[in-house]
C-alpha cells in the first residue's frame, strides 16, 4: 500500500515536471523570437514545498491546463522552425559531411511577412495562418517569373 502511495506520488511529480517543461520550452520560443512581451503566470497563493508534502503524504497540486491548451496543443518545433525561416533562415546539419540549407527567403519576402504578420505565432491556428499567407506570397513570385520568362 505504501509502495503504491509513492508510486502514485512520484506520478503526479512527473505531470507537474512536464507542465512546467512545456511552459518552459513556450518560454524560450518566445524569447528566441525576439518577443520582449513577459509572460506572467498565476503564482499559488501559499507556494508549498512539493518534497515536504510528499514526506507529510499529501496530494501535490497539479496545475490543470487550460481549456485551450487542452483543444488545441501547440506544436513548438513547428513554431520554432517557421520563426527561424521568418526571421533567419536556418542550416541543417545531417551527420558530419551532410548540410542542407533549408530555403531561406528573399529579404523582399521575409520583410512582406513580418510587416504583414509582426508577431510571432504562438500557436497552431496562427502557425497555419502565416505559413499559408508566406505559400500565397511565394507562388505569386513563381507565377511572375513564370510569365517573364514567356
Amino acid at each position: 500500500e505504501e509502495r503504491k502511495n509513492v508510486i502514485n506520488e512520484l506520478s503526479e511529480m512527473r505531470k507537474q515536471l512536464r507542465s512546467e517543461e512545456r511552459r518552459l520550452q513556450e518560454q524560450l520560443l518566445n524569447v528566441a523570437s525576439h518577443d520582449n512581451v513577459p509572460i506572467t503566470r498565476r503564482r499559488e497563493k501559499n507556494p508549498r514545498d512539493i518534497f515536504e508534502m510528499a514526506r507529510l503524504r499529501l496530494q501535490a497540486p497539479v496545475r490543470q491546463p487550460s481549456l485551450k491548451e487542452a483543444q488545441d496543443p501547440v506544436n513548438i518545433q513547428n513554431i520554432w522552425e517557421f520563426n527561424e525561416l521568418k526571421y533567419k533562415g536556418r542550416n541543417v546539419y545531417f551527420g558530419k559531411k551532410c548540410e542542407f540549407h533549408i530555403f531561406a527567403l528573399d529579404p523582399e519576402t521575409r520583410m512582406g511577412l513580418r510587416h504583414m504578420y509582426p508577431d510571432p505565432p504562438k500557436d497552431d491556428q496562427t502557425l497555419e495562418i502565416q505559413q499559408q499567407a508566406l505559400l500565397r506570397e511565394q507562388q505569386r513570385k513563381l507565377d511572375r517569373m513564370r510569365m517573364r520568362r514567356e
